[in-house]
C-alpha cells in the first residue's frame, strides 16, 4: 500500500502556502513521516546571500519540533527546483498550496502547474480554498478516468484515507447511456481487484454529467 514516508512542501510564506504546510504536517503525523523538507525557492534574479539567510530564518520559525524536518533555501525556477529536490530526496508527496502570491504561485496554475505535475516523480497536493482545513481526510473522492494512471490515482486516494481512517468515493463520469455505465462499472471492478481494497471502505458513483470539472465539483460538496 502507498504511503508517505518522505514529504516536500512547497513554501512561499504566502496564505496558501501556510495552510499547504499545516495539511502536510497532518498527513506526515497520520503516515509517520520519516522526513518532512520545507523548501523555498527564490529567483536566480535576486541578491543570493541577504535573501537566502532571511528565507532561512522564516522557514526555522515554521518548523514542528515533532517531526524530523529541515529547510532547503534553492534559486531558480520553482516548479524545476521543487521537482529536482523532490527527486534527490526520493519524495513521496509534493505539497503546495494553490493561491500563492510569489514565485510559487505559477507553480499551480496553468502551464506550469503541468510541468511540475508531469516532470515529478510522486503525487502533488494541492491545496486550495479558504475553508477550514480538515484535522483528517474521512472522505476522498478518487476521480478516475480510467486511463492508465487510474490505478495510481486510486492506491493514492486510499492511502490518504487510509491515514485517516476514511472512506474513498470512486468517481468516475460517462456518457449518458446504460451500456456505458455498466462497462464502466466493470473497468472500474478490474482495477479494484488489481489495487486491492487495503480495508478502504469504497463506494463507486458512475456518474452522468456534461463537464468534468463540474462534475467533480458537485460531488465533493
Amino acid at each position: 500500500m502507498q504511503t508517505y514516508r518522505s514529504v516536500v512542501v512547497g513554501i512561499d510564506f504566502s496564505d496558501a502556502s501556510s495552510r499547504a504546510l499545516q495539511l502536510a504536517y497532518s498527513l506526515a503525523k497520520r503516515c509517520d513521516a520519516k522526513q518532512l523538507a520545507l523548501v523555498h525557492v527564490i529567483p536566480s534574479s535576486r541578491n543570493k546571500d541577504g535573501a537566502q539567510s532571511d528565507a532561512e530564518e522564516r522557514l526555522q520559525s515554521l518548523l514542528d519540533p515533532s517531526l524530523k524536518s529541515q529547510c532547503v533555501v534553492r534559486f531558480g525556477s520553482p516548479a524545476r527546483e521543487l521537482s529536482q529536490y523532490a527527486h534527490s530526496v526520493g519524495a513521496d508527496l509534493v505539497v503546495v498550496g494553490n493561491r500563492g502570491h510569489g514565485a510559487l504561485a505559477s507553480i499551480v496554475m496553468g502551464s506550469v502547474a503541468r510541468s511540475l505535475t508531469q516532470a515529478v516523480h510522486c503525487p502533488v497536493l494541492v491545496v486550495g480554498g479558504e475553508a477550514e482545513l480538515p484535522e483528517k481526510f474521512e472522505r476522498v473522492i478518487a476521480a478516475l478516468d480510467l486511463s492508465d494512471i487510474s490505478k495510481l490515482v486510486l492506491e493514492h486516494a486510499q492511502a490518504v484515507a487510509a491515514a485517516s481512517q476514511g472512506s474513498v468515493r470512486i468517481l468516475s463520469l460517462c456518457e449518458a447511456h446504460a451500456d456505458s455505465e455498466a462497462e464502466t462499472r466493470k473497468e472500474i471492478d478490474h482495477l479494484l481487484a488489481r489495487s486491492g481494497g487495503h480495508g478502504v471502505p469504497l463506494d463507486i458513483d458512475v456518474h452522468h454529467h456534461g463537464s468534468v470539472s463540474s462534475g467533480i465539483v458537485e460531488a465533493a460538496k
